[in-house]
């Protein structure tokens, strides 16, 4: 009755977000009964455990009165500390009964060994028979469930704060990345906010153990990094006016951090695929094995490897823009009418080069070493063939 009053719904001691300080007042209980109490009841009684029952009951009819008032302002950070701090009380006890129940069984079965002709160990057992143990009625679930039907609030609530934040983040982002020794400063800020605000709903989901709400968590996660990979092709987009396909516009009108950019692209789709790939590690060895093999983020990690794609081929027609006009000038000398060769080295050839050196160093210092090699490989592969045809 003292807990019904002073933790009622309608009561400050009754929010939601003190919801831990119901658990610590039946810890501080059970305490209390084993100091003062224990010894005048039987084990076999499991008074602590009928006590512990009664309060999970009444717990879980104040929370689900507290959720379903609460149910269209609902905080995602109170809920999920509340329902993990429930979780956790409820293993808790769980395992505290469990132990004790294992204890009683051993000495009952050692009396039973040492005077199985009397007929008090049978009596003894026959008494505690009628009463439940703690493998009849589990302690998990009877008051965390009351949170079952508002986990699709949660998800909603999730995925309305991850919305909130990659909207902020896109406001700030400058869509610039200064050149830098370390790999990880060459991506965008907005990209490492992203997975920080996904790695702290990651913790915060974990923290659960409930496999069915990560998996639509993991939809949820994949919708904004779907809608990230989306921004970074726009990114891409705006370096050439109208027609994607038109690469020669991005040689002839954008400068040094245009082309920067681009290259910051092409850096940050790396960075996402591989910590798209990392959270699809984690979540699998966080979900129960049944839900664990139907995790799946390997459509977002492909779009984000289609955006390095698209950003390298963009950065090879440059290239080859700059030099365009030395191929077609080339092209046009009438090589059959020219007896000799006046110099040991074509004027195109030494324009080609030097266009080439023109950009290698800034493509050297904005690209993750792994895309510098890449990126020669890609305009070899280019390049070669218009030379030669």
């Amino acid at each position: 009755a003292r807990y019904m009053h002073a933790c009622q719904p309608y009561g400050d001691a009754g929010l939601l977000e003190k919801t831990e300080l119901r658990y610590s007042w039946h810890r501080k209980l059970l305490r209390q009964f084993d100091d003062q109490f224990a010894s005048l009841f039987p084990p076999s009684w499991e008074v602590g455990l009928a006590i512990t029952r009664d309060f999970c009951s009444i717990t879980n009819k104040h929370l689900e009165e507290i959720l379903d008032q609460s149910r269209g302002a609902l905080d995602v950070q109170v809920l999920t500390h509340a329902l993990q701090k429930t979780v956790e009380f409820e293993k808790e006890m769980e395992g505290r009964f469990a132990d004790e129940a294992a204890a009683e069984a051993a000495e009952a079965g050692g009396e039973v060994a040492e005077g199985s002709s009397g007929g008090g160990a049978v009596a003894g057992s026959a008494s505690s028979s009628t009463m439940p143990s703690i493998a009849d009625v589990p302690l998990v679930g009877m008051i965390s469930g009351c949170f079952d039907s508002y986990m699709s609030i949660y998800v909603a609530l999730e995925d309305k704060s991850l919305g909130e934040a990659m909207t902020k983040l896109l406001v700030e982002e400058t869509w610039t990345s200064a050149p830098s020794a370390r790999a990880d400063s060459r991506v965008f800020t907005s990209s490492k906010e992203l997975f920080i605000a996904l790695k702290r709903s990651f913790k915060r989901g974990t923290a659960l153990q409930m496999s069915p709400t990560l998996h639509e968590l993991q939809r949820v996660w994949g919708k904004h990094l779907r809608a990230y990979a989306k921004q970074l092709h726009e990114v891409l987009d705006k370096g050439t006016p109208g027609d994607a396909s038109s690469a020669a516009s991005l040689a002839t009108r954008e400068g040094p951090q245009q082309l920067a950019t681009a290259c910051a692209v092409v850096n940050t789709g790396k960075y996402c695929a591989e910590t798209s790939g990392q959270l699809e590690e984690s979540l699998i060895k966080a979900m129960e094995p049944a839900w664990a093999s139907r995790v799946d983020l390997s459509a977002v990690i492909d779009e984000f490897q289609a955006v390095v794609t698209t950003g390298m081929r963009l950065l090879v027609a440059a290239l080859e823009a700059r030099m365009a006009a030395a191929l077609t000038a080339m092209t046009k000398v009438k090589w059959d009418t020219i007896d000799e060769l006046s110099e040991d080295t074509s004027p195109y050839m030494l324009e080609v080069v030097a266009k080439a050196r023109d950009l290698m160093p800034l493509l050297g210092e904005a690209l993750m070493p792994l895309y510098v090699r890449f990126f020669c490989d890609k305009f070899v592969q280019s390049f070669v063939p218009r030379l030669i045809g």
